[in-house]
């Protein structure tokens, strides 16, 4: 969430991504020129202890909570923390619940997803996540979120690369995420 949306909640979702490959929460760290460590439940920066894992966990658990309501039906959620420019990220042993990757990282892992949602859970799933007269209470703004379907013009099984960015371009590591 952005802006005013995303401070009124426990939850600090940057981007919520709905394809075929599911529906991932991002939570983007800027650790530019930082070494980052991972192992299991702990993740460091330059030997620091941090809580991105819990907080991206309790975001896409949040966040499977208010789609599941919203469709009436069950909605899987991927946490996913991406480091932006650390000068190095060594993962001991991946987390059991969400995904640690960095920008550079991420277009590739995507595009490596199996397809797990039909166009028409997509759109179920998308039309949930637009706003609280559908009942989710996310109130995502429009460019924070982005679904692509099959049949949608433009639209592949691939992640490949349009409107993913923030309008301002404050993600620019977004900008070369693209659905084809």
């Amino acid at each position: 969430m952005d802006g005013p949306a995303r401070r009124t909640g426990a939850s600090d979702m940057d981007h919520v991504l709905i394809g075929p490959a599911g529906v991932f929460t991002l939570n983007t760290k800027n650790h530019a020129g930082q070494s980052v460590w991972v192992a299991g439940r702990t993740l460091m920066v330059s030997g620091k202890k941090q809580r991105h894992l819990y907080n991206a966990s309790h975001e896409a658990a949040r966040a499977a909570k208010l789609l599941t309501r919203g469709v009436n039906a069950p909605v899987e959620v991927t946490g996913v923390v991406v480091v932006v420019a650390p000068k190095s990220m060594t993962v001991r042993e991946r987390p059991s619940d969400v995904v640690v990757v960095s920008d550079r990282q991420l277009l590739g892992w995507l595009s490596d997803r199996p397809n797990l949602l039909t166009p028409r859970q997509i759109a179920v799933i998308t039309a949930a996540a637009y706003g609280p007269e559908r009942g989710t209470g996310i109130r995502l703004p429009w460019w924070t979120l982005r679904s692509c379907s099959t049949n949608s013009p433009g639209c592949g099984l691939s992640w490949t690369a349009r409107d993913v960015a923030a309008r301002d371009g404050s993600s620019p590591f977004l900008s070369g995420l693209r659905f084809s």
